[in-house]
């Protein structure tokens, strides 16, 4: 298992370089990006915001973000959590 960290580490978000990263694409990312590519972002730019933000705080893997569904989210357990 020591050889895996190894390999993991550097690659990892830890602590607030998640909230950094969100930070980024929310705010800055759309001045780094051409004319063409601005337009499809700021049309999907919350969609995108939330997929991040499930995938960086849920530990899911890929292959079971894409095939969440909305009815898969308990919405009033995580809006019970944050109030």
């Amino acid at each position: 298992m020591h050889y895996r960290a190894a390999q993991l580490e550097g690659k990892l978000f830890l602590g607030d370089e998640t909230k950094v990263f969100l930070e980024f694409v929310e705010h800055d990312y759309e001045k780094s990006i051409s004319n063409r590519a601005r337009t499809s972002f700021k049309k999907n730019k919350v969609r995108d915001l939330a997929i991040l933000s499930l995938f960086l705080s849920s530990g899911l893997r890929c292959a079971e973000l894409v095939g969440i569904n909305l009815n898969d989210i308990n919405l009033l357990l995580i809006f019970s959590i944050n109030i």
